[in-house]
C-alpha cells in the first residue's frame, strides 16, 4: 500500500471532482488548500510530487522555517490570526493573507507590501454576528490599550492585541494563532473560563476578571516572578 497521505489526497480530489460535477461546476473552479500546520516539509513534498501547490499556514515562525525547505513555485496562504507586528514577515513569506480583521493590520500590510514591491492578496474578515451596545461606555485606556495598572500588574480588555502586551511586558508569547489576549487565554485553557480562573503563560499570570458565555472581557496580567527588591535596612546585631 502507498503512503496514507497519498491515498487521502487522491480520495479528496475525487470527492471534490464528483461534488463539483454533480452541482454543475467545473472541478477546476474548486481549489484544495492543504493546511500544513505542524507538518514537516518532507511530508509536504509528497503532496508536491502529486502536483499540489496550494498550502496554508497559521504561524509565521513555523512558515519562516518551513517554506525555504520547499521547492519554489508554490502558493502560500496565511490563515490564522495575524499580529500587526508580524506583518513584515507575513508579507515576506506569504502570497495571500486570509485573515485581515482590522484596519490597522490592513494598513500595515499595505505599507510593508509597498516597501517590498509585492502585490499581496488579502481576504477581509467581517464580523456580522454581533451588535455592539451603543449605550455601553467605552473604558478609558492607556496608549497600549491597558485599562488600569496596579504595581507590576495591569488590567486589559480581552480584545487587546497580544503584540501590545508583549511590548508592555517585554516578553514573547508565541501567539501567531490568535491576535487578542482573550484568544491567547482561550487557546491555552482549552475552554471558556469562569471568572477568577488563572493560567500562566511564558512568565505571565492571566486572571479572568470579566467573562460570559460568549467572550472574555477583562483580564488581569502580571509577571509570575516579582521584581527583585533591595533591602537598604541594617541588620540587627
Amino acid at each position: 500500500m502507498g503512503d496514507p497521505l497519498e491515498q487521502n489526497y487522491s480520495r479528496l480530489c475525487l470527492e471534490i471532482r464528483q461534488a463539483a460535477e454533480k452541482n454543475g461546476r467545473s472541478p477546476d473552479s474548486v481549489r484544495l488548500l492543504a493546511v500544513s500546520k505542524k507538518v514537516p516539509a518532507e511530508r509536504l513534498r509528497i503532496l508536491w510530487g502529486l502536483g499540489h501547490r496550494l498550502f496554508g499556514e497559521n504561524r509565521v515562525q513555523e512558515a519562516r522555517a518551513k517554506i525555504p525547505d520547499m521547492p519554489t513555485g508554490g502558493e502560500w496562504h496565511f490563515i490564522g490570526g495575524l499580529q500587526t507586528n508580524k506583518a513584515k514577515e507575513a508579507v515576506e513569506w506569504f502570497d495571500v493573507i486570509e485573515s485581515v480583521d482590522r484596519p490597522e493590520l490592513a494598513a500595515e500590510l499595505q505599507k510593508r507590501a509597498e516597501v517590498a514591491g509585492k502585490n499581496l492578496k488579502v481576504l477581509i474578515e467581517v464580523n456580522v454576528g454581533e451588535i455592539e451596545d451603543e449605550d455601553e461606555p467605552e473604558p478609558v485606556e492607556t496608549e497600549v490599550g491597558i485599562v488600569a495598572e496596579v504595581g507590576a500588574a495591569c488590567v486589559v480588555r480581552g480584545d487587546l492585541e497580544v503584540g501590545k502586551l508583549e511590548s508592555h511586558f517585554e516578553v514573547e508569547l508565541a501567539a501567531d494563532d490568535f491576535t487578542t489576549v482573550a484568544g491567547l487565554v482561550l487557546n491555552n485553557l482549552g475552554h471558556l473560563p469562569v471568572i477568577g480562573e488563572r493560567i500562566e503563560i511564558n512568565g505571565l499570570s492571566f486572571e479572568v476578571l470579566e467573562a460570559d458565555d460568549r467572550r472574555i472581557s477583562r483580564v488581569r496580567v502580571e509577571p509570575t516572578t516579582p521584581p527583585l527588591s533591595i533591602d537598604n535596612g541594617s541588620e540587627e546585631e
